[in-house]
């Protein structure tokens, strides 16, 4: 419901044409669209003041010239309009003039309402339209579109826009900066066949960013129910992705700072064909080191599925940590070279888990292991508080994943300690570790209790003690391995009784010295048997 005004004026130009003149204004007090039925819309306005002929024989109207004023939104059209009855065809000059995107955001808003987004700054277009109204692939559009300083604030991103779009027939030349607080980026591109079936070629580009500013603090999820979530539910994957477009391009960054972890010379070149995302290239100095990476998401999949290569030479472990495990933040220190391999489908953390697949290698130099639970449990379980932090002189070791389950093999040296972590670290925090823990003449004589220590030195004083840790990474239980330490302690006084017994009465005749070496083949034999 609503009203309509009309003040015309119409006169014969020839036996076929007419002239008219004059303006419409129409008012709707409330609007009800089919295709939402329960949302009503209210004081919708449209002003029109128009100059055209009508050609009867033809079939077709030359607009001269029509000024229209939807809500707050103005525009101007010019051009004609063939085949009105059969197959009407437009060929129109549209112009917008300098217009507020605050005010076009709230002309919008009863029909398409973004909620938490926020536009400002103006926007300006100079357009030409042609092709057939019924067929929508057939529309090409040749022009510009101006934005400046355009304003987009959506939840916790505040970012401006600055250039322009230039459109011809049915492809976009993108153009722009972007900002964001202290961060600037040129983005260049086009778009080709954007009605159909999109090819994006996007390129950006940047002197410096500092990630933390545009990767915002994640928001506290709002809880969303089965219908509303559009693709996933709280025990289901995500469903498959089919996108009708391919884009492919490429990200340099000069510097860039995430965390405390500076990089320069980033570089990445990305492809997105048959609903997969396949980062091509990834590479990145950090320090004295680098980083390559290559990763694909088959998005086309339930649950999707995913695999990523990755080479890392000579960075800081503590800075590798820090931005992409901040749990673990300030725990493990060190110059690290890793090559990783993983892959892996779903996005359930139960499903995750589950099928992750994968292997590691890693070389640890001039680190620190600190402020982690097994450290700590190490400490008080041996009474060395030099054990809460395990300085890492040289460190390797390999890592296997599968059924959730990290499989660990590895050896840290200092110059106080020696372990060879063994074992299984599961992907939902269990654990179940062994290793020998070999300690310097400075730690042994604090180990355990005095008695214990005197079995498991070494000739040159070295403790060993071999260690198991069950529990959780959370909450380990590391305890002496019993079985294995008494057939250390076992071993050692086997060895000295058998050196007791080939000596005693050996090399000790009266007024010789004693010769300490044996060149017995039996005694070498009875010797390396307990060796």
């Amino acid at each position: 419901k609503g009203s309509l005004d009309i003040d015309t004026r119409i006169e014969s130009a020839g036996k076929s044409e007419l002239e008219s003149q004059g303006s419409i204004k129409l008012k709707l007090d409330e609007l009800t669209l089919n295709n939402q039925p329960r949302k009503n819309i209210k004081d919708i306005s449209a002003d029109v003041d128009y100059d055209i002929s009508i050609n009867l024989k033809s079939d077709s109207i030359r607009v001269r010239q029509a000024d229209m004023k939807i809500q707050d939104i103005a525009l101007s059209l010019s051009g004609d309009i063939i085949n009105i009855k059969s197959s009407p065809e437009i060929v129109l000059a549209v112009v917008i003039p300098d217009t507020k995107l605050a005010d076009l955001q709230n002309s919008l808003k009863p029909f398409a309402d973004v909620k938490e987004l926020d536009l400002s700054g103006m926007i300006t277009a100079d357009l030409k339209v042609s092709g057939k109204t019924n067929e929508i692939n057939s529309i090409n559009t040749d022009g510009t579109i101006t934005l400046k300083n355009t304003g987009i604030v959506y939840q916790n991103v505040n970012a401006t826009l600055d250039g322009d779009l230039k459109l011809k027939k049915q492809s976009v030349n993108i153009n722009l900066i972007g900002t964001v607080d202290k961060n600037t980026a040129e983005i260049k591109g086009n778009i080709s066949n954007y009605l159909k079936n999109q090819k994006i070629n996007l390129n950006i580009y940047s002197k410096q960013l500092f990630l933390d500013e545009l990767i915002p603090a994640r928001a506290e999820k709002n809880k969303v129910s089965p219908e509303k979530s559009g693709t996933a539910t709280g025990n289901a994957d995500a469903e498959p992705v089919n996108l009708k477009l391919t884009a492919k391009g490429e990200v340099k960054i000069d510097s860039a700072r995430y965390k405390g972890m500076t990089m320069s010379n980033f570089i990445m070149t990305y492809v997105f064909s048959n609903n997969k995302l396949e980062i091509t290239k990834m590479t990145a100095d950090a320090g004295k080191g680098n980083f390559s990476l290559n990763s694909i998401v088959d998005l086309s999949k339930r649950g999707y599925t995913y695999s990523l290569s990755a080479d890392i030479n000579s960075l800081h472990a503590d800075e590798i940590i820090n931005s992409m495990f901040p749990k673990a933040k300030d725990t493990v220190f060190g110059v690290i070279t890793s090559n990783l391999k993983l892959k892996g489908a779903g996005t359930l953390p139960d499903n995750i888990k589950k099928n992750l697949d994968g292997n590691f290698d890693f070389d640890i130099k001039d680190g620190k292991i600190t402020n982690v639970p097994i450290a700590r449990n190490l400490s008080q379980l041996l009474n060395i508080k030099e054990l809460e932090t395990l300085n890492i002189k040289q460190g390797n070791g390999t890592v296997i994943i599968k059924n959730g389950i990290a499989k660990l093999n590895s050896i840290l040296s200092s110059d106080d300690i020696i372990m060879d972590p063994k074992g299984n670290i599961g992907l939902n925090g269990d654990l179940d570790l062994a290793f020998d823990l070999k300690m310097s003449p400075n730690l042994t004589g604090n180990a355990m209790s005095s008695k214990v220590s005197q079995f498991i030195k070494n000739d040159e004083g070295w403790g060993i003690i071999p260690i198991k840790c069950p529990g959780t990474f959370a909450k380990p239980g590391c305890i002496p391995d019993p079985v294995k330490a008494g057939k250390q302690v076992i071993k050692k006084k086997t060895k000295e009784l058998i050196d007791d017994l080939l000596n005693r009465d050996k090399n000790k005749k009266e007024g010789e010295a004693p010769q300490h070496k044996s060149d017995d083949p039996i005694d070498n034999l009875i010797k390396g048997i307990f060796n």
